[in-house]
């Protein structure tokens, strides 16, 4: 049964607290295990429930033949691709940072659409894009890294590539999924990608499960696992896209703007992360202008943070 309107509303702060708490506890997770492997125990455990949940809500998992390339291209860059970011970015660099950079998934959204020749946007949209890459150059800016030797490259500021990494690929996936979310479920692709993508990470993170030791893994390592997987992950696919269907994906995404600035909340509570006045300030830059721009599509729900 679907929500109420002000229950579907609680369903998003919700959703969106939850989203934004997942810096801080992946960061956790990452710290005290290999991320790589992090990431395959928890997309492994994240598609089993969501096959399990998708199985007994719709039926058999069904996909047309013709549609398996555009599945598997987006499982790639949805789930494959962006968890390399992710992980191996927060392993480097703070949740706080990572928090405010992949804020702009909605820029990378829209440059992909234009570069696909998917939509033409307007100058109004392309000023308000400009002015998000301008917050990006301030977050970046008011990163206080260590110094390094000439010519290398700081751990931050990889960490903060790797960051706008995760936001690219989830803005090629969001163009790549959205034909797709006409022939099936929001669930039903999750499943597949989750599935698709996780099995794609495994090679790359067989050294590292080869050298996984569960015993020594601390217990809040593994409660952020539990937590960046069954809260993370199903909880809040099923909260958000009950919530879309009572009040719309655009109502929806307004939501997505508290995220940032949540996660850099949570940071400084959970992890004393320091973020300098220069970081706030382009997080408030590229919120406000993706705000300005408005642009048409939405991205779906998270499953790859």
């Amino acid at each position: 049964m679907l929500l109420r309107r002000s229950s579907a509303e609680v369903a998003l702060l919700v959703t969106v607290a939850i989203w934004s708490l997942n810096f801080s506890a992946v960061k956790a997770g990452v710290t005290a295990m290999e991320p790589l492997v992090f990431a395959v125990v928890r997309f492994s455990l994240g598609a089993a429930t969501t096959v399990a949940l998708v199985r007994w809500r719709e039926g058999p998992l069904r996909f047309a033949r013709a549609d398996l390339p555009a599945l598997l291209v987006a499982a790639f860059f949805g789930i494959t691709l962006n968890q390399l970011c992710f992980v191996l970015g927060l392993a480097v660099t703070s949740a706080s940072n990572t928090a405010l950079l992949v804020g702009t998934i909605p820029i990378w959204t829209a440059l992909v659409a234009v570069g696909l020749r998917h939509e033409r946007l307007s100058t109004h949209h392309w000023l308000g894009l400009a002015g998000g890459l301008a917050g990006v150059a301030l977050v970046v800016a008011g990163t206080q890294a260590p110094a390094v030797a000439p010519g290398a490259v700081s751990l931050p500021l990889l960490g903060e590539l790797l960051a706008l990494g995760t936001a690219a690929s989830w803005g090629v996936y969001s163009v790549l999924i959205r034909p797709l979310m006409a022939r099936y479920s929001a669930m039903r692709l999750s499943s597949f990608m989750m599935t698709a993508g996780t099995l794609a990470l495994v090679p790359l993170a067989v050294p590292g499960l080869l050298r996984f030791d569960p015993a020594a893994v601390p217990a809040e390592a593994w409660l952020a696992l539990l937590y960046a997987t069954f809260l993370s992950v199903t909880l809040t696919n099923i909260l958000y896209f009950t919530a879309i269907a009572r009040v719309g994906a655009s109502r929806a995404a307004l939501y997505t703007y508290l995220e940032p600035f949540l996660g850099v909340l949570f940071a400084v509570a959970l992890l004393s992360e320091r973020v300098s006045l220069l970081q706030l300030t382009g997080g408030v830059v590229i919120v406000a202008a993706i705000a300005f721009a408005r642009p048409r599509q939405v991205s779906i729900a998270e499953p790859g943070m």
